[in-house]
């Protein structure tokens, strides 16, 4: 009794779903199989494969919650939308949806070609359940969002794939469903569309609409959503907070990229050569493999006088470290300071800020060693990357360095951003990625730039000097210029 009260309670309730498909050999195959035709056939052996796109899927999601879907192509993803909107049904378990569903799964998906936008608006509203005011109201909204003005008396098919997503979009957000799908639209249509419908989505996932979203995109992902779940071959990986599991997810990608030689091997024979050489006296320099250092560091690696420090990176968020094969260094810590030294989170504009790494050593050894920070926005948009010129570090078991990344002025506007942190033994100016890795730990440290006074909303705030005005008249700098081109 408790467990079906349960379920009443929660928006979407799968057990144990499976959804299996037939793959055939050909077309004729198929037909004869799907319209029971063997018998006729009796001579020809149809043995079609079959595909798993869920199996023994498990997962509840509850009202009002904000849910991020993620995994490779192919992944189940999809699948389990089309049953979630009755699609398509599941070959075995259950699969229980409490609430009214809006979905936006395909561009154009459910309008009709040959109809006017204006027609598909009404087509779109009228099993809304509606009142006739009700409805003219809906349609305002529509038209006034869509911006697609004259084209709203043309036949949907005329339009393109971006002004589909705007007319889509809008008629399935202009009423509140109490769930709404959406798979990958938000990339359908040009920035400004992207802009509105992203202000839309904030506003319908504050009203209390859950929401679904499956989006290659961890920046949509991290915008809209505070739980992910990650799928990969009809099974559910990891289900969690959207930050966790989404850094568990971009570890596996950077991981299996690596191991399915996406990296030239030309890069990787020097990166196996000059692991092998980690122990020797020779310490592989940079320039030896590249013509120039990537970004710089201003400050100097200088020894802590600290013994060993307690395990902050393990013990508060165990995904923010990606696993690697050599743990040889290992970030200790990573501290914000403002300009008088301080610790601090929150910076004003055109202040300064110091990122304070501490490296530990796992064992005694000589280590070529270079440092990487990359600041993220809130949404997921790389704004600052910077690495060190390659040092070596002569260390003993426990024994920790520090090393200081100083941003003066901090150019970036108001807004929340992340941190990661990651040590290599060198950097490869082209491909970054192939660079051996002693260590990562991924958005671990967030800060915040606030002016209470600052309406402006752009990411960077650069420095600038404006000129007086002066008076000049008209054609001179012309006649000016065309002197000047005469003479030489």
């Amino acid at each position: 009794m408790m467990d079906d009260m349960k379920r009443d309670a929660a928006a979407i309730v799968a057990q144990n779903l499976t959804k299996t498909y037939k793959l055939y050999g050909n077309v004729t195959d198929q037909a004869i199989d799907i319209l029971g035709l063997n018998w006729l056939f009796f001579w020809r052996t149809i043995e079609p494969q079959h595909f798993s796109a869920l199996n023994d899927f498990n997962v509840e999601i509850c009202h009002g919650e904000r849910v991020g879907i993620i995994g490779q192509n192919g992944a189940g993803k999809t699948t389990f939308l089309k049953l979630i909107t009755g699609a398509i049904s599941a070959t075995e378990g259950d699969l229980k949806v409490n609430g009214d569903i809006q979905a936006l799964m395909q561009v154009g998906l459910g309008f009709h070609p040959e109809f006017t936008g204006l027609e598909n608006i009404s087509a779109s509203l009228l099993y809304s359940g509606l009142s006739e005011e009700d409805k003219q109201t809906a349609t305002e909204d529509i038209i006034e969002f869509c911006e697609l003005e004259q084209f709203l008396e043309q036949p949907l098919k005329t339009y393109s794939l971006g002004m589909q997503a705007r007319l889509q979009f809008a008629c399935a957000t202009a009423i509140k469903p109490d769930i709404l799908v959406v798979d990958e639209i938000l990339g359908a249509g040009d920035a400004y569309f992207s802009m509105k419908s992203s202000a839309r989505m904030e506003s319908l996932t504050k009203s209390g609409c859950t929401l679904l979203l499956v989006s290659h995109s961890m920046g949509q992902v991290l915008q809209f959503c505070e739980r992910v779940i990650w799928i990969n071959e009809g099974r559910v990986v990891r289900d969690g907070p959207a930050l966790k599991v989404v850094k568990a997810y971009e570890q596996w990608m950077h991981e299996k990229s690596f191991s399915k030689g996406l990296v030239s091997s030309k890069v990787r024979e020097k990166i196996e050569s000059s692991s092998n050489n980690r122990r020797s006296d020779q310490v592989v320099n940079l320039d030896e493999l590249a013509t120039e250092v990537v970004g710089g560091i201003d400050g100097k690696i200088v020894e802590v006088n600290e013994t060993k420090l307690p395990e902050v990176f393990s013990s508060r968020d165990k995904n923010a470290r990606w696993e690697t094969k050599n743990t040889a260094l290992q970030i200790h810590d990573i501290c914000l300071r403002d300009a008088s030294r301080a610790q601090c989170s929150i910076f004003p504009p055109d202040s300064e800020m110091t990122i304070e790494i501490h490296i530990e050593a796992q064992e005694a050894g000589q280590f070529p060693c270079a440092v990487v920070v990359h600041i993220m926005s809130e949404d997921g948009r790389s704004v600052i990357w910077s690495g060190s010129d390659s040092r070596t570090l002569e260390m003993e078991e426990g024994d920790v360095s520090s090393i200081d990344l100083l941003l003066a002025p901090l150019m970036l506007n108001c807004g929340r951003y992340t941190v990661s942190a990651a040590i290599f033994d060198q950097i490869v100016p082209l491909n970054k990625a192939s660079a051996y890795r002693y260590d990562l730990v991924s958005r671990t440290r967030s800060f915040a730039v606030m002016d209470a006074y600052d309406g402006n909303d752009s990411l960077f705030r650069h420095p600038s000097t404006w000129g007086k005005f002066e008076k000049i008249k008209i054609g001179e700098e012309h006649s000016n210029v065309a002197e000047n081109e005469h003479g030489s």
